[in-house]
């Protein structure tokens, strides 16, 4: 290849790339007294049944972001929990929800529609015990299409006890956990769902992705069940008194490891208008008393 080629080929790649938006080091963050920061590192011990917030407020060029931070989250139960929030102060989204005692590098996705006011960006702390939180290495980029027409989510920069990107929806008991993937070909870090007994089923959901009008996608994940159990999974969306849009399957999964698809049209704005968001999250539920094991799960664009 000759080097006008590279140059060219090498300026379509510089011009698809994810624009890194610049932030201002933490001290200069709104936060409540909680929050403390130390050579770049801001950690919180969060007092009981109180908000404890560390926000940025600045205007965001319409567009999708992906957000992503190391944290650590001493939580003691799964109620004790990490939020991160768009918008106003008046209407603000959770794009993200991590509970429990979890730690390592995530990535989450958020829509900032076209507005000319400064919006809200922030971490909130929420628990029913007082535990302690760290957030360091911020990242925040405006994403490309060529960016979005690949994202694939998995456990393997987690070092934690509870999954960064999951979290369990209204839990009596039960367990989720990270755990090594040692017979996986790839080995690796999975999630292990253990459902409980006391209830009819158990969902775990994702914190959002993002999804584009007009485009047609594919969700592949891999996944096994020592006990073969049923599985119910999709992209799902929820806002109360909304007409919701999901696409929701079944799936029989089994005692080894394999990969399951599938695939769907993006929603009709006119028909969901709460989907504005563009964003929607991972649904997966279990019958009590089942177990199943997740590798990773990637969305692209067909």
């Amino acid at each position: 290849m000759n080097r006008i080629a590279l140059l060219a080929l090498s300026a379509a790649f510089t011009a698809a790339a994810a624009e890194q938006i610049e932030l201002p080091e933490l001290r200069k963050w709104n936060r409540t007294q909680e929050w403390k920061i130390s050579e770049g590192t801001a950690t919180a011990d969060n007092i009981e049944k109180r908000w404890s917030n560390l926000m940025l407020k600045k205007q965001f060029p319409e567009g999708v972001y992906r957000l992503s931070y190391s944290t650590a989250l001493h939580g003691k139960s799964l109620k004790d929990q990490l939020f991160v929030q768009f918008g106003t102060f008046k209407q603000n989204v959770t794009f993200s929800q991590t509970a429990g005692n979890a730690a390592g590098t995530v990535s989450s996705y958020f829509y900032a529609p076209a507005s000319d006011a400064e919006q809200i960006m922030r971490f909130q702390l929420f628990g029913t015990s007082g535990f302690r939180a760290q957030i360091s290495n911020i990242r925040l980029e405006k994403l490309s299409e060529d960016d979005l027409r690949k994202i694939t989510v998995d456990f393997n920069s987690e070092t934690g006890n509870t999954p960064l990107f999951f979290h369990t929806y209204s839990w009596k008991d039960g367990d989720v956990a990270v755990v090594d993937a040692e017979d996986h070909i790839d080995g690796g870090k999975a999630m292990r769902v253990t459902a409980g007994a006391v209830q009819k089923k158990y969902s775990v959901i994702s914190s959002y992705l993002p999804v584009s009008f007009g485009k047609k996608y594919r969700l592949t994940f891999s996944a096994k069940s020592p006990d073969s159990a049923a599985l119910t999974f999709g992209p799902n969306t929820y806002v109360p008194g909304q007409r919701n849009w999901k696409k929701l399957e079944k799936f029989a999964l089994t005692p080894e490891w394999k990969e399951y698809t599938v695939e769907f049209a993006s929603p009709d704005l006119n028909l969901y208008p709460h989907m504005k968001s563009r964003t929607f999250f991972l649904d997966l539920s279990l019958a009590p008393g089942k177990e199943a094991f997740f590798k990773s799960f990637t969305l692209e664009v067909l």
